[in-house]
């Protein structure tokens, strides 16, 4: 099954694979069992409950692609974007519309603000944020949800 209605059962499959326990991967991504289990029970849990600091963390201990894990397809975005890039976009888009932070908020849905001021807090967001933002910027979720941009700073 493709999209986020299957993402719990990829999630599920990546684990047996692994050969950890799911409290072991709830460790090493840094959530507890109740909360790892709830991502195999509830998928559409993956994209609102967890940070993308904890959903790549996720995707890393169990060895699967993060852009597949949440979507069942292979990631076809040629572009990579950074973090730091992606807060770019945003302020270049809002000096070209001459809109506010708290504008652009509005019309995401979500606040942005701390990103802004230090990119590495976009792996604080989760991933309905992430999606919420890459369409503001008519920009394709794969150029950022992928190990290389989403890896946390040293």
């Amino acid at each position: 099954m493709r999209g986020i209605d299957g993402a719990g059962e990829r999630l599920r499959q990546s684990r047996l694979r692994s050969g950890k326990t799911p409290e072991e991967i709830a460790r090493a991504a840094g959530i507890g069992a109740a909360t790892y289990y709830d991502l195999e029970a509830h998928p559409g849990d993956i994209a609102a409950a967890l940070s993308l600091a904890h959903l790549h963390k996720l995707a890393a201990t169990v060895q699967a692609d993060i852009y597949w894990l949440v979507h069942g397809e292979e990631n076809a975005a040629v572009e990579r974007v950074s973090t730091i890039q992606l807060m770019h976009r945003i302020t270049e888009l809002a000096g070209r519309s001459k809109m506010t932070t708290e504008e652009i908020e509005e019309k995401i849905g979500y606040e942005i603000g701390a990103a802004l001021a230090r990119p590495s807090a976009v792996l604080e967001w989760n991933l309905d944020c992430l999606k919420s933002v890459c369409g503001f910027l008519n920009l394709e979720l794969g150029a950022v949800l992928n190990p290389e941009s989403l890896r946390p700073p040293s």
